[in-house]
């Protein structure tokens, strides 16, 4: 093979990966039912008050509910790419962030397991790592989540020092804690590290210390917030007022008996196999052990009768010892007697490892949300697991099978690209920034002045707020934190089943507009627009891919009723 093409290899296997992952990415944003739309009017707001919200002001219903906005400083870094690129920058930034959080990944399963079995495990994990598609904030957890991940392992390997660990990780965790929920996973990372080595290394060890100081450091942290305590505590009170249940909090088990989704069979699958990588690493030392205790224990007993290792002894060991062996006792000298404690059972399963794994997985299986984070710290493990139970894939991987690998990985992007592999595989159409149509629902309404109050519906609050605040409020939008559990439960879900709650709450708010996303597929929303479309008090004006708007019949929007009344008979239910 040319030398070029040799040299060349080591980069085709993580930028066809990359842009593997990329094309998974690039789904275009359906902003109706996404976040992005308040984390972009987060970051404008901050930017003209210079205050993060405190409460929730995008409501009409509950303008004064506190509520800690803990990811403010995601919603600047999205409203300054907006303002730069549009949707398409935003979007094309949450995709580098994204890209680089796998590459580190990607690079430390390289380093533990080789170049191709990282790049296998990669392309497995690819459909667990690229569940959550949607530009949220989460993305910035990711990414710290690899780099604390590469960090303590060069501290781990002694290629970084005690100084610039402690101050690299209090700077990140100042920016985790303003970025994103998931902050608390710095704690457990250099928390589990903190773990290992006082039961590998005891108190008093040098790395113990300066990882004890790295957990005080980012526990500290998290106070440097706007919210201080409350920020800081965040990821164990936004449940506390959590009346709307969504399908990324759900379990593996319950969403598999109510969806048909193949990625979370996939998961049992990937998560089993997990498990099953760690159970090999066990038997195989167990075996080394083994194998080797019977020249172990006639070196230790040779040594003990003479007093010190002479050269012979030495000389005996090396020739009788296998390799498990002669790496036990490569460090000890001439002189020195080996003691028991120096042999360790396990030594190529780490503790932070198996608690990552472990932690992870079941993090995974109870909500969906974790998928991503999952995959993520699955990849290095798996390849460093497979790594140690059959080293000699590691060491005899041709060139040849490489590049095989590398054709595949090539064939299934074009696949991608085409659109062939939607046949196999359901993924969204590719496009850069907003869906296309996507905007045209706020565009009728801002076109026509419609007016409110707007009742709408908990997925499309996002995308309101967006385009409408603060000339228009909403009734709800998709933060359940931000709202009482009450609302929900007693308010929001019965006004759409019974026709009794929804004319108290119309004499109540005196709704002129419903702007509601006909996709949401809750039992209740399918019998209100069904109950609205049959309402001699309601008109619908507009319709497309997304959205139906309904205008009260009333003086004020006569005139544009008498234009763009859509006829019922246009309206049919289909099953969902």
């Amino acid at each position: 093979m040319p030398l070029r093409l040799e040299r060349l290899l080591p980069y085709a296997l993580p930028v066809l990966l990359v842009m593997l992952y990329i094309i998974l990415l690039s789904g275009g944003i359906n902003l109706v039912t996404a976040d992005l739309g308040r984390h972009i009017a987060n970051g404008r707001l901050f930017l003209e008050t210079w205050q993060t919200i405190d409460t929730n002001t995008y409501s009409y219903t509950h303008p004064d509910f506190p509520v800690a906005n803990h990811h403010w400083l995601s919603g600047v870094l999205f409203y300054l790419t907006f303002i730069v690129g549009g949707f398409a920058g935003t979007h094309l930034m949450f995709i580098l962030v994204s890209a680089a959080a796998f590459l580190i990944f990607f690079r430390i399963a390289w380093k533990k397991g080789g170049l191709p079995l990282a790049s296998v495990f990669a392309l497995l994990l690819l459909p667990i790592i690229a569940e959550r598609t949607e530009v949220r904030p989460e993305a910035f957890s990711y990414l710290l989540a690899g780099v604390y991940f590469f960090l303590l392992l060069r501290h781990r390997e002694g290629r970084l020092s005690a100084k610039a660990l402690a101050i690299t990780l209090g700077i990140l965790q100042v920016l985790w804690v303003n970025l994103h929920i998931y902050f608390f996973v710095g704690w457990v990372l250099v928390g589990t590290f903190l773990l290992e080595d006082i039961v590998m290394r005891g108190r008093r060890h040098a790395s113990t210390k300066t990882l004890a100081l790295c957990f005080g450091i980012v526990l500290a942290a998290v106070f440097v917030n706007p919210f201080t305590l409350e920020g800081a505590l965040a990821p164990f009170t936004i449940f506390n007022e959590y009346g709307y249940r969504l399908v990324e909090n759900q379990s593996v088990w319950f969403l598999r008996s109510i969806l048909n989704r193949p990625n979370l069979l996939y998961f049992e699958i990937v998560s089993a196999a997990l498990v099953g990588s760690f159970i090999l690493v066990f038997i195989r030392e167990k075996r080394i052990l083994g194998a080797s205790q019977e020249v172990v224990d006639s070196f230790d007993r040779m040594v003990r009768s003479r007093g010190t290792a002479s050269q012979d002894l030495l000389r005996y060991f090396r020739s009788e010892a296998n390799g498990n062996s002669q790496k036990v006792y490569s460090s000890c000298k001439e002189e020195t007697v080996i003691q028991p404690e120096q042999r360790r059972y396990g030594e190529n399963i780490r503790i932070v490892e198996l608690i990552l794994g472990l932690g992870f997985g079941v993090a995974a299986a109870l909500a969906l949300r974790n998928f991503t984070i999952f995959g993520l710290f699955a990849l290095p493990l798996f390849a460093e697991n497979v790594a140690h139970a059959f080293p000699s894939i590691k060491t005899s991987a041709s060139r040849t099978a490489e590049w095989m690998l590398a054709g595949v990985i090539a064939v299934i992007v074009l696949l991608f690209v085409t659109g062939e592999m939607r046949k196999a595989y359901a993924y969204p159409p590719h496009a850069l920034g907003l869906l296309p149509g996507n905007e045209r629902s706020a565009e009728f309404f801002l076109a026509h002045d419609l007016k409110g109050p707007i009742f709408n519906n908990y997925d499309i609050g996002g995308y309101l707020i967006h385009y409408l605040y603060p000339h228009e409020r909403v009734f709800v939008d998709n933060r359940p934190e931000a709202y009482p559990a009450e609302f929900f439960r007693n308010v929001y879900i019965p006004m759409q089943e019974n026709e009794t709650v929804w004319n108290e709450q119309d004499a109540t708010h005196h709704f002129n507009t419903i702007f509601f996303s006909y996709h949401d597929y809750t039992p209740w929303a399918q019998q209100f627009l069904v109950a609205r479309i049959n309402d001699p008090d309601w008109a619908p004006v507009y319709a497309d891919n997304f959205v139906i708007i309904f205008l009260k019949r009333n003086e004020q929007n006569t005139a544009i009723i008498s234009e763009f009344e859509i006829p019922r008979e246009r309206f049919r239910m289909t099953p969902s």
